[in-house]
């Protein structure tokens, strides 16, 4: 009987673990990304014409006392979501003078009742070093794979731009500080983004390495 009973014991705890194991945990999962890179700093050529053409990737104008809008799409589904911001590259500190993240509607709009404040160790501003990354505070939001984000930083401080090698975004953006702003002014020049991934809390076996 004694053996019977140990048996069990342990068939029911076999079960158990088994059970927990087949259970994905929450983790961190990738939903987006956009690598950055150091610009072409070479000069431009001169063709036979006579005529110049900058090169690939040359620098672009800086941003300054100036509010940036772009839109994304998540990968996958998620209860909560963070952002990382790249400075990686940069020869300054770059300051955030505030960031926003809502729903997107057209041409650079937001849905009404969806803005959320981004913060940095429970602040809305920060300063990211030369050459260093940074991830904002998570932001409990539940959201369906596909979801359009829009994300607004304002930049008060002279900042150019990082440069990157796979694609750019359509970027809205407006002087002054309007990253709440349920609309900004038409889309004004393709545009690259200081944000270089967004990151999903959500059930998965594994939390991803980027």
């Amino acid at each position: 009987m004694n053996n019977l009973a140990a048996a069990l014991i342990a068939v029911s705890l076999l079960g158990s673990s088994a059970s927990n194991a087949a259970t994905p945990r929450p983790t961190w999962q990738g939903a987006w990304a956009h690598p950055p890179t150091a610009y072409n700093n070479l000069p431009a050529a001169v063709r036979p014409d006579g005529s110049t053409a900058r090169p690939l990737y040359a620098p672009l104008p800086p941003y300054k006392d100036m509010t940036v809008r772009q839109v994304v799409r998540l990968s996958a589904a998620a209860a909560a979501l963070r952002l990382r911001f790249s400075n990686e590259f940069g020869v300054g500190m770059l300051h955030i003078g505030a960031a926003h993240i809502a729903l997107a509607g057209e041409s650079g709009a937001i849905l009404p009742g969806t803005d959320h404040v981004l913060t940095f160790a429970g602040r809305p501003s920060v300063d990211i070093p030369a050459g260093a990354p940074l991830l904002s505070d998570p932001v409990s939001w539940s959201l369906p794979a596909f979801a359009r984000l829009a994300i607004s930083v304002y930049y008060p401080a002279e900042t150019v731009p990082p440069a990157h090698t796979l694609f750019t975004l359509n970027a809205w953006q407006t002087a002054g500080e309007h990253t709440a702003d349920t609309a900004l002014p038409q889309l004004d020049r393709r545009g690259p983004a200081f944000m270089s991934r967004r990151s999903t809390y959500c059930p998965r076996d594994r939390e991803t390495p980027w």
